[in-house]
């Protein structure tokens, strides 16, 4: 059975592609823009697959569709979303969801998998035009499984759908598969109150820092009380996870063959730490330089003190993330040690 289901998907694709190639060379005979000529394909294409599809003012199709028990997003800066894109031929590009990953053999244990952020704000257009009408009138706990055509992947804003279609010079389309968890306008003091339920499940004796959406837990008291400088010869040992208890960066070997991103090309030891008497930011690791959170917490720290540190993102990776495995806006939590003073 899953051997015809891949010929078949296989033929569609043969037949998608075919008609796509006829479809612009006919464009280039007839002097229609890119634009045109996906629209014409994107018509075809929809009522062939979905010809039940609602079309939307600006384009796109929408084939399914779940309405949320939750209140509108109306103008919340942010959502939290979990998402999964495919080609017009069924495969998926990509998804937030661990089981789909799984089936597709692209799971990787230390990655994130789970609702991500998305910020609606028009200062960064970081949404695509198509996903902004999407998810435009959505309720919490809603779905929505839509064709966005290759004029509506752009951060750019216009008035009409045929402004999107005369300026576009893309000749894709993308349907996005997108369930609603979350919309608030506040990211900030919605992720400190996710810190603050963390800190008082795991530390409840942990008090935040002055600075803000850190806080600071000894672990091991230091040797003495004399203050490291930007003289002083520091090395360290670190654990860096997000709040779910997985790690993705370390120093030490055993932690990082534990969660799977042992690489034989790296030497997992001691990182010698240069400080900045002056400005803590400055402070690098092994000629690094270092997120906030982890610079903060290195600055206070005395020979062979340990302690774990737990910071909101601010503090961290921000509105980017760091790879696959930390999302924009994701709290993290540092497992540090410092060496003695006469280990090196």
């Amino acid at each position: 059975m899953q051997k015809k289901t891949r010929l078949f998907m296989k033929k569609i694709f043969i037949l998608t592609m075919a008609a796509a190639a006829l479809l612009w060379s006919c464009a280039k005979e007839t002097g229609e823009s890119t634009g045109e000529a996906l629209q014409r394909y994107i018509e075809a294409w929809a009522g062939e697959n979905c010809p039940n599809a609602e079309q939307t003012p600006l384009g796109a199709y929408i084939i399914e569709e779940e309405e949320g028990s939750g209140t509108a997003i109306g103008d919340s800066l942010y959502v939290r979303v979990k998402y999964t894109t495919y080609a017009l031929d069924g495969t998926i590009s990509s998804s937030t969801e661990e089981s789909i990953n799984r089936q597709i053999d692209k799971y990787t244990s230390y990655y994130y998998y789970g609702p991500v952020f998305w910020y609606r704000g028009e200062e960064q257009e970081s949404l695509y035009a198509g996903v902004e009408e999407l998810i435009a009138d959505m309720k919490i706990g809603g779905r929505k499984k839509v064709l966005i055509p290759g004029w509506l992947l752009t951060s750019d804003r216009y008035d009409s759908k045929d402004q999107y279609i005369k300026k576009t010079e893309s000749s894709s389309a993308i349907i996005y598969d997108v369930t609603l968890v979350d919309a608030l306008n506040d990211e900030e003091q919605w992720e400190k109150d996710s810190l603050a339920r963390y800190i008082a499940a795991n530390f409840p004796d942990a008090v935040e820092d002055s600075i803000g959406g850190f806080y600071y837990i000894q672990t091991v008291a230091p040797e003495s009380d004399s203050t490291l400088n930007s003289s002083s010869t520091v090395y360290a040992d670190y654990i860096a996870r997000r709040l779910d208890g997985t790690a993705f960066d370390t120093t030490v070997a055993d932690t990082a063959k534990m969660y799977n991103f042992y690489s034989s090309s790296t030497t997992y030891s001691s990182k010698k730490i240069t400080l900045d008497d002056n400005d803590y930011t400055e402070t690098t690791m092994a000629s690094s330089s270092l997120i906030k959170g982890f610079a903060y917490a290195l600055d206070r720290m005395h020979y062979g003190e340990a302690a774990t540190v737990i910071f909101w993102s601010g503090l961290g990776y921000s509105s980017t993330g760091s790879g696959n495995s930390v999302p924009a806006y994701c709290p993290l939590r540092f497992d540090i040690s410092i060496d003695g003073e006469d280990e090196h």
